[in-house]
Protein backbone atom coordinates (compact mmCIF):
# COMPACT_ATOMS: atom_id res chain seq x y z
CA UNK A 1 0.00 0.00 0.00
CA UNK A 2 1.19 3.50 -0.68
CA UNK A 3 1.43 6.18 1.99
CA UNK A 4 -1.45 7.97 0.28
CA UNK A 5 -3.66 4.86 0.42
CA UNK A 6 -2.88 4.33 4.10
CA UNK A 7 -3.58 7.99 4.86
CA UNK A 8 -6.90 7.94 3.03
CA UNK A 9 -8.06 4.70 4.67
CA UNK A 10 -6.84 5.78 8.11
CA UNK A 11 -8.13 9.37 7.95
CA UNK A 12 -4.69 10.78 8.73
CA UNK A 13 -2.30 12.86 6.67
CA UNK A 14 0.28 11.43 4.31
CA UNK A 15 2.90 13.27 6.33
CA UNK A 16 1.80 11.40 9.47
CA UNK A 17 1.94 8.07 7.62
CA UNK A 18 5.48 8.78 6.43
CA UNK A 19 6.50 9.89 9.92
CA UNK A 20 5.04 6.82 11.66
CA UNK A 21 6.40 4.39 9.07
CA UNK A 22 9.94 5.52 9.88
CA UNK A 23 9.53 5.17 13.65
CA UNK A 24 10.65 2.06 15.52
CA UNK A 25 9.22 3.20 18.86
CA UNK A 26 5.68 4.49 19.20
CA UNK A 27 5.70 5.22 22.93
CA UNK A 28 5.07 8.93 22.48
CA UNK A 29 2.64 8.65 19.56
CA UNK A 30 -0.95 9.70 20.40
CA UNK A 31 -3.36 6.76 20.47
CA UNK A 32 -5.72 8.29 17.91
CA UNK A 33 -2.84 8.64 15.44
CA UNK A 34 -1.78 5.01 16.03
CA UNK A 35 -5.36 3.88 15.47
CA UNK A 36 -5.61 5.79 12.20
CA UNK A 37 -2.35 4.33 10.93
CA UNK A 38 -3.30 0.78 11.90
CA UNK A 39 -6.77 1.21 10.38
CA UNK A 40 -5.14 2.45 7.18
CA UNK A 41 -2.85 -0.59 7.13
CA UNK A 42 -5.82 -2.89 7.83
CA UNK A 43 -4.30 -4.12 11.11
CA UNK A 44 -6.75 -4.92 13.89
CA UNK A 45 -5.14 -6.55 16.91
CA UNK A 46 -8.58 -7.63 18.18
CA UNK A 47 -9.44 -9.55 14.98
CA UNK A 48 -8.14 -13.11 14.97
CA UNK A 49 -8.13 -13.25 11.15
CA UNK A 50 -5.83 -10.24 10.96
CA UNK A 51 -3.54 -11.68 13.61
CA UNK A 52 -3.43 -15.06 11.84
CA UNK A 53 -2.44 -13.31 8.61
CA UNK A 54 0.30 -11.32 10.36
CA UNK A 55 1.60 -14.34 12.29
CA UNK A 56 1.67 -16.50 9.15
CA UNK A 57 3.70 -13.80 7.39
CA UNK A 58 6.13 -13.61 10.32
CA UNK A 59 6.47 -17.42 10.55
CA UNK A 60 7.41 -17.65 6.87
CA UNK A 61 10.16 -15.13 7.45
CA UNK A 62 9.87 -11.54 6.45
CA UNK A 63 11.41 -11.50 3.01
CA UNK A 64 9.42 -8.49 1.75
CA UNK A 65 8.96 -10.06 -1.69
CA UNK A 66 6.00 -7.87 -2.60
CA UNK A 67 7.97 -4.77 -1.62
CA UNK A 68 11.06 -5.88 -3.53
CA UNK A 69 8.98 -5.84 -6.71
CA UNK A 70 8.15 -2.18 -6.09
CA UNK A 71 10.09 0.47 -7.94
CA UNK A 72 10.60 2.10 -4.53
CA UNK A 73 12.40 -0.86 -2.92
CA UNK A 74 15.95 0.47 -2.87
CA UNK A 75 15.09 4.11 -2.21
CA UNK A 76 12.29 3.71 0.36
CA UNK A 77 11.39 0.23 1.60
CA UNK A 78 14.85 -1.30 1.96
CA UNK A 79 16.12 1.49 4.28
CA UNK A 80 12.94 1.07 6.39
CA UNK A 81 13.44 -2.70 6.63
CA UNK A 82 17.10 -2.24 7.64
CA UNK A 83 16.13 0.33 10.26
CA UNK A 84 13.48 -2.05 11.62
CA UNK A 85 15.88 -5.00 11.92
CA UNK A 86 18.54 -2.84 13.56
CA UNK A 87 15.99 -1.70 16.16
CA UNK A 88 15.21 -5.25 17.31
CA UNK A 89 16.69 -6.37 20.63
CA UNK A 90 19.83 -8.43 20.23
Amino acid sequence: MSAEEIALAGHISTYEVLLLSRMTDWRDVPVNLMQGYLRGCRVDFCDWRTMNRINAYRRKGMHFEYLRRSGNWSSYYEPLAKKYFLSLPK
